[in-house]
């Protein structure tokens, strides 16, 4: 014969049973060292762009591209409107 258990019982043993497998998981992780991995590239500096080449008033040399122009605020909540600059403004809106 089975005996019949508590289904509330059965869930707070199965609770108690994973906490006490996440404790020891977390026992184990913390007892071996996090070695983080050396890449090659990971001694290597940022290369900028020679200054020459950029042109201050010229977003594309900074790796912008123009979509539009800002013609002022909307609202309150910090909103723009934008005058769009291309051939498919159906790309630049959501429906």
């Amino acid at each position: 014969t089975q005996v019949d258990v508590d289904p509330f019982e059965a869930l707070i043993r199965e609770s108690e049973e994973k906490l006490r497998q996440l404790q020891e998981e977390k026992e184990q992780a913390s007892a071996k060292p996090v070695v983080t991995p050396v890449t090659p590239d990971a001694d290597k500096r940022l290369n900028f762009p020679n200054n020459k080449d950029i042109d201050p008033y010229d977003p594309m040399t900074f790796g912008y591209v123009e979509i539009g122009t800002v013609l002022g605020p909307h609202g309150v909540h910090g909103w723009s409107r934008v005058q769009g600059c291309t051939d498919f403004p159906e790309r630049l809106t959501t429906p």
